[in-house]
């Protein structure tokens, strides 16, 4: 009997060794699930931040694209109102040359025909 209650009080001692190491294992287990909980919250905060810049990007990108489409219609409409200036200007100067090739041929005849008369 006395060595049954050596035999059962070193089980019993197992025992509780074991229940220790259950529960110091079940508060390992417990602080890694927080840990991971943890990780996976900071991951989904990360995930709406990366979002939130994504959408941030695309929408400046958009609003530039506008800029750019904006300004090259403007510049295209400041060329344009440049080339037609300039293409009447440059009419008006062809009929200006015209007008005085007119004058300097009449000019000319009047002198050729006023040699003639001398002659």
């Amino acid at each position: 009997i006395k060595e049954g209650n050596t035999q059962l009080e070193l089980m019993f001692g197992k025992i509780s060794q074991l229940e220790d190491e259950i529960n110091r294992k079940s508060n390992e287990l417990e602080a890694l699930k927080f840990e991971l909980n943890t990780v996976m919250d900071e991951r989904e905060l990360l995930q709406n931040r990366l979002q939130q810049v994504e959408k941030s990007i695309q929408e400046k990108d958009t609003k530039h694209q506008r800029q750019l489409v904006s300004y090259q219609s403007e510049c295209q409409r400041q060329l344009d109102i440049m080339k037609d200036g300039c293409t009447k200007q440059l009419s008006e100067m062809y009929t200006n040359l015209m007008n005085v090739q007119k004058t300097s041929n009449l000019e000319i005849q009047t002198l050729t025909d006023n040699n003639e008369r001398l002659e």
